[in-house]
C-alpha cells in the first residue's frame, strides 16, 4: 500500500474497521474535514485512508494538479493533530496516472488487506443516489461496506434497482459500529450536521474560498496561487 501517513496505522493483526474516503479535494474543504471527523468520531476504533483519485470519471478535469491536491490534503492534515495515528493519505490513484474505477481500487485494496479486514467506503449521500452510474457497482459491497454520510436533498434510495440493491444492506441508525464485525457486504448511514459546500462551487467562486476551506489549505492555495483562473 502507498500511503503517505499522518501517523502510523496499527499492525496487520489489528482488525479495527479502515475507512476508505475517496474523492478529487480540488480543493479539500471544511465539508470534506467535517465529514472525516463525524466518521471518526462515531467509529472511535476506526481508522481513515483518504484515496485522491488522478482524473474522475464522472467529473470534469480537476482545476489543480495531482501534486498540489496531494499538498493540500497534507497541510490540511498537518494542521489537525487529533486525527494524527488515524489518518494516512493513500496515493496509489495519483501514481497510476490514469481515470481508475473505484471499484477496481477496492478490490486492489481487499486483496492487500486480506479477507478479514473490515473495510468501509465513505461516501456522500449525492454520490449514493448515483451509484447505479457507477463501473460494476453491484460489486462494491463483495470488497466494501458503504457509510454514508447524509447530505442536503439527498434521501436514502428506496425504490428502483438502487433501492432494491440497498434493502437488505442497511443497519440500524446510531448502529455503524457494528460494520467492524464484518468485513463487507453491509451499509449505514452516519448521524451529522448537512454540508452542502462542494469543491466545483469553491473553484467557480459560489462559496467564498475563505469561509469554505481550512485556513490551512487556504495558506496552500495562496502560496503557489492556485485556481486563479477557474
Amino acid at each position: 500500500m502507498s500511503c503517505l501517513a499522518t501517523g502510523t496505522f496499527a499492525s496487520e493483526n489489528d482488525l479495527s474497521l479502515i475507512i476508505v474516503y475517496g474523492g478529487t479535494f480540488d480543493p479539500p474543504h471544511l465539508a470534506h474535514l467535517g465529514v472525516m471527523q463525524a466518521a471518526l468520531q462515531q467509529l472511535p476504533e476506526a481508522r481513515l485512508l483518504l484515496l485522491p483519485c488522478y482524473m474522475p470519471v464522472h467529473k470534469a478535469r480537476p482545476g489543480a494538479s495531482a501534486a498540489h491536491r496531494l499538498g493540500m490534503l497534507s497541510a490540511m492534515l498537518a494542521a489537525e493533530p487529533q486525527l494524527m495515528g488515524r489518518v494516512q493519505i493513500d496515493d496509489r490513484e495519483l501514481q497510476a496516472e490514469s481515470p481508475r474505477y473505484t471499484v477496481d481500487t477496492l478490490a486492489e485494496l481487499r486483496a492487500e488487506l486480506g479477507s478479514d479486514q473490515p473495510l468501509a467506503f465513505l461516501m456522500g449521500g449525492d454520490s449514493l443516489q448515483g451509484l447505479s452510474s457507477w463501473q460494476r457497482w453491484r460489486e462494491l459491497t463483495n470488497f466494501c461496506h458503504l457509510l454514508v454520510y447524509p447530505r442536503p436533498g439527498y434521501a436514502l434510495p428506496q425504490e428502483g434497482v438502487l433501492g432494491q440493491f440497498l434493502a437488505g444492506k442497511w443497519l440500524p441508525n446510531q448502529q455503524c459500529a457494528r460494520l467492524a464485525q464484518t468485513p463487507f457486504g453491509q451499509a449505514c448511514l452516519l448521524s451529522g450536521t448537512l454540508m452542502p459546500a462542494a469543491s466545483r462551487e469553491i473553484r467557480a467562486g459560489a462559496a467564498s474560498m475563505h469561509s469554505s476551506v481550512p485556513k490551512s489549505v487556504l495558506k496552500y492555495i495562496e502560496q503557489y496561487s492556485l485556481y486563479q483562473n477557474s
